[in-house]
């Protein structure tokens, strides 16, 4: 595997950080499952109102998020 696409999004209060850059494939897909369980969608990342959240793709032009998706 290559190269992915990784758009990581922090979100605190009414604060978003949006950042896109190029990641190994296999590292990326395995840090945003671990990552995104813990601190993006978990119980505690909403009592804390801290999201940190980790998105991969692989197809042309994927990582266009402008906003924290909704959880899966």
């Amino acid at each position: 595997m290559g190269e992915s696409c990784r758009t990581d999004i922090v979100k605190r209060e009414n604060e978003l950080m949006i950042e896109k850059k190029c990641h190994n494939t296999k590292a990326c897909f395995s840090q945003t499952d671990v990552v995104n369980e813990f601190q993006c969608y978990s119980g505690l990342s909403y009592r804390n109102k801290l999201h940190v959240c980790l998105f991969c793709c692989s197809t042309d032009r994927c990582n266009n998020m402008i906003e924290m998706p909704s959880s899966p």
